[in-house]
């Protein structure tokens, strides 16, 4: 099954980007960290706090494994994280959301960033991960992304 895979660092613009994508595309949305939250019962700051990153990171892989036995196309909103899981191309066509980090810095107010559990270092984080994220095709906005889709998704003549 191909997925389209929306990759980013926190506050990217992932969640409205799929939002977005579901109105243009007709596609169902399946969010790795509301899956989390639903499945665990659990906020994401719940987990972190009371199990650390290394039990969240686990719920990610049962989210990872949940997609591979989606039986139709989705829009998959991934948490900035959900690249360490690997193995991305697997899902689907990935696109990274190559968002500068200033414009992150604005969205993340302190609200926001207490609502986050890897926040408070975010610009080390995303200095980590931006090379990971590098191995997916980049986009600047939903037209790109649109486009591509429909070009890899079109019929055979």
């Amino acid at each position: 099954m191909t997925h389209l895979v929306l990759m980013g660092f926190m506050a990217s613009g992932k969640s409205t980007l799929a939002k977005q994508l579901h109105s243009s595309l007709n596609l169902p949305i399946f969010s790795t960290d509301d899956w989390i939250e639903t499945q665990s019962k659990m906020s994401i700051s719940e987990i972190f706090s009371l199990y650390g990153e290394s039990e969240f990171r686990a719920w990610e892989k049962k989210a990872y494994q949940k997609i591979l036995t989606l039986k139709k196309s989705h829009i998959i909103d991934c948490g900035g994280g959900f690249v360490l899981q690997g193995g991305m191309q697997r899902l689907g066509r990935v696109y990274y959301l190559n968002t500068p980090l200033e414009v992150i810095e604005q969205r993340l107010n302190q609200k926001e960033r207490d609502k986050r559990p890897l926040s408070k270092d975010f610009k080390e984080l995303y200095e980590k991960r931006k090379e990971l994220y590098k191995e997916f095709l980049e986009v600047k906005n939903m037209q790109e992304i649109v486009e591509d889709w429909k070009r890899i998704n079109a019929p055979l003549p």
